[in-house]
């Protein structure tokens, strides 16, 4: 028990240095620009924030299991869980990212309506995050804190929190909301690239994440000619929704088509 609130009070502290360049960026935005910039930009990272829940809730409930499996030495489990993590992650997050990114001024409309035409290039810079902190979280809690790395856990929280600051002061009193978006890019990209340092001798294999991630991109290329040609034969707003969203879930089903069967077998055995 004591372990488990170990790992949970560092992944507190994580949370609060994260904090330095995703909170803070709101705050120094409204400090340096006005209330519209930061409309913008809270608008542009909503729909990031609802769907990135999902996956941090993922990563909350593997943290016991991996902390569970690494005390008991059983590594090629581990490997295998965070290959499954992996797989997971690219499967869902592409194809979202493609139709964020493809449909970003539509999205904002329906979101916040007319006025708010500034917030769509920052959401088609912050959607990419989704992929990126979920990477961050397969590596930093369901292996970094596992493996009680917790000066590495530190180090990473610091270079987020140090370049999220520089980068505010350099970029947001000239590009506003898009320079916050970039800040948040940026500062994520450090952590990932100082999570994946700590971990390039052990457990999960970069090349192979790589790899992965690689095929995974060339596979969402059907996702992007649905949203082009839907857009080509119809106009309607809706029905360009409605049709994009049957399109990407028959690729989904084809491409993942036995993850997919597996999922509605347990699901009937239940």
């Amino acid at each position: 028990m004591d372990e488990y609130k170990r790992s949970f009070f560092i992944l507190g502290i994580y949370a609060m240095l994260t904090s330095m360049y995703t909170s803070f960026n709101v705050t120094f935005l409204g400090f340096v620009t006005n209330v519209t910039e930061v409309g913008y930009y809270t608008t542009a990272t909503k729909l990031h924030g609802i769907i990135l829940a999902f996956f941090t809730a993922f990563t909350g409930v593997m943290l016991p299991r991996m902390s569970a499996l690494v005390a008991e030495n059983r590594m090629d489990e581990v490997k295998r869980l965070i290959n499954k993590s992996f797989d997971l992650l690219f499967m869902i997050s592409i194809p979202l990212i493609v139709f964020s990114i493809y449909f970003a001024p539509e999205i904002i409309y329906l979101i916040s309506g007319n006025g708010y035409e500034g917030a769509i290039t920052p959401m088609r810079m912050v959607m990419p995050l989704v992929l990126i902190i979920g990477m961050e979280q397969i590596l930093i809690v369901q292996l970094l804190m596992p493996l009680k790395k917790d000066r590495s856990i530190l180090i990473n929280s610091i270079i987020g929190a140090c370049v999220g600051m520089v980068a505010n002061i350099l970029l947001v009193p000239t590009w506003a909301a898009k320079g916050s978006a970039i800040v948040w890019v940026l500062a994520e990209v450090a952590v990932l690239l100082s999570a994946s340092y700590f971990l390039r001798k052990q457990i999960v294999s970069l090349y192979v994440v790589a790899r992965k991630l690689l095929l995974a991109l060339f596979q969402s290329l059907p996702y992007v000619l649905v949203c082009w040609f839907v857009t080509c034969v119809e106009d309607n707003v809706g029905i360009v929704l409605f049709y994009t969203f049957v399109g990407f879930l028959l690729i989904f089903y084809l491409e993942n088509f036995e993850f997919v069967s597996i999922k509605i077998d347990a699901i009937k055995k239940k």
